[in-house]
């Protein structure tokens, strides 16, 4: 099947203004030399002219990898988002519609989004720029789409549900506290001091008949398995409450933030143990 719109017609000079849109933005969002950029946008010219044209051909990404030699780096250009195990900036420009109209009436910016990944190749960075991103760009965008529709009388505000936007709101809020939950390193374990069912079940027997579980309620189970049984269980305990006793942190680890989780779920899981 053909994917390129027969609609869409372009000519040297269209994809001249495109390369020079796309290596005028990508200097400036990731640092990367202007004229080495051109001529390798240029060298792949099929893939701009798909990135135009082919409806799925979404997007155009250009990448900068450092290399192992002192300023120097390599640029990739691809039409899909890869993570890259290596410290590398890559500029991704997104179609808003299947295909670029080329004429003097729409310019580059009017149809193209721009995003910015740029870091090292650790995790947490990933999500800090995650977390960036939705925290301090769409949530507060979407915030105020939000309450410009709630008050409106456009059609756009009839159309679109109060509760649906709310709970969108309530759903991204969820998902930066997740982000920010998963850069967080305290690992601290989780202490349950959990009885063995056979227990459990003299227990609540004990517990419907209006009483408190004391000593002389299990006089009659003392026999060897019964003794084995809640020493294993007891000593299961010892070394679930030790595992979080004997953690220790150096002040220089984290910073303030990750510093302050580590305690406070240090004593969230002691107070779990008893």
């Amino acid at each position: 099947m053909d994917t390129m719109n027969d609609n869409i017609q372009f000519n040297e000079q269209s994809l001249s203004d495109l390369v020079d849109y796309l290596s005028n933005v990508a200097h400036f969002m990731i640092d990367v030399n202007k004229e080495v950029l051109y001529k390798e946008l240029f060298a792949n010219s099929e893939i701009i002219k798909s990135f135009i044209s082919d409806r799925n051909t979404k997007m155009l990404c250009i990448s900068k990898l450092e290399t192992d030699e002192p300023n120097s780096s390599q640029i990739q250009i691809n039409t899909d988002l890869f993570y890259k195990n290596s410290k590398s900036s890559t500029c991704c420009f997104i179609k808003k519609e299947s295909a670029l109209e080329i004429n003097e009436l729409k310019n580059f910016s009017s149809q193209i989004q721009v995003l910015n990944f740029s870091g090292d190749s650790s995790d947490s960075n990933v999500l800090s720029f995650m977390q960036n991103y939705i925290q301090n760009a769409f949530s507060p965008f979407f915030n105020s789409f939000q309450n410009s529709v709630s008050g409106g009388s456009s059609n756009e505000s009839k159309q679109i549900k109060s509760t649906t936007l709310q709970t969108l709101q309530n759903k991204m809020s969820e998902l930066v506290f997740l982000l920010n939950q998963s850069q967080k390193n305290s690992d601290i374990p989780s202490v349950k001091l959990e009885l063995e069912a056979e227990f459990k079940e003299l227990l609540n027997e004990i517990r419907a008949q209006g009483k408190e579980p004391s000593v002389d309620d299990f006089q009659d189970k003392m026999n060897e398995n019964f003794i084995t049984k809640l020493s294993n269980t007891i000593n299961r305990w010892k070394v679930d409450i030790s595992s979080v006793l004997k953690l220790d942190r150096q002040i220089s680890q984290g910073n303030t933030l990750q510093e302050i989780t580590f305690w406070k779920d240090y004593e969230t899981s002691l107070l779990n143990s008893k």
